[in-house]
């Protein structure tokens, strides 16, 4: 919440919204099975993160593409979580999050790379943390 808030607030840029919320959402993700698989997922979800924040940044400046774009999000949320138990429901959400986040604020060629490259950057960060974290509690 706290860069939501400081974000709002105007004293972070918005994209610092973006990249905290997506490296929360990996880091936190209690992923069990072989390294290549939890990669394997770590980097999906990270690429599923950013590319809702792109289609959120994409589909802001008009209400036809906003509410298809919505439709396409929840359709792909209810996907993943029958498609994982485990880990779509918190997949869902926080996808879902980002992408009204994004589809909150102007859309613009420059408005739609800096928010989705956030996502992106947050969510590799949130793959690292998760990696580090490897040795210690395998």
């Amino acid at each position: 919440m706290v860069p939501i808030l400081a974000a709002h607030a105007g004293w972070l840029p918005i994209e610092a919204t973006f990249a905290a919320i997506a490296a929360q959402n990996i880091a936190l993700v209690d992923i069990r099975g072989p390294y290549p698989l939890r990669i394997g997922l770590l980097l999906s979800m990270a690429a599923i993160l950013s590319g809702c924040t792109w289609l959120g940044s994409m589909a802001g400046g008009a209400l036809p593409q906003a509410l298809a774009a919505t439709l396409v999000v929840i359709l792909a949320g209810g996907v993943w979580r029958h498609l994982s138990g485990e880990y779509g429901p918190s997949l869902a959400v926080s996808s879902a999050l980002l992408f009204l986040i994004a589809l909150s604020h102007p859309a613009g060629t420059t408005a739609v790379l800096a928010p989705a490259g956030s996502a992106a950057v947050g969510a590799l960060w949130g793959v690292v943390v998760q990696m580090a974290l490897w040795p210690i509690r395998a």
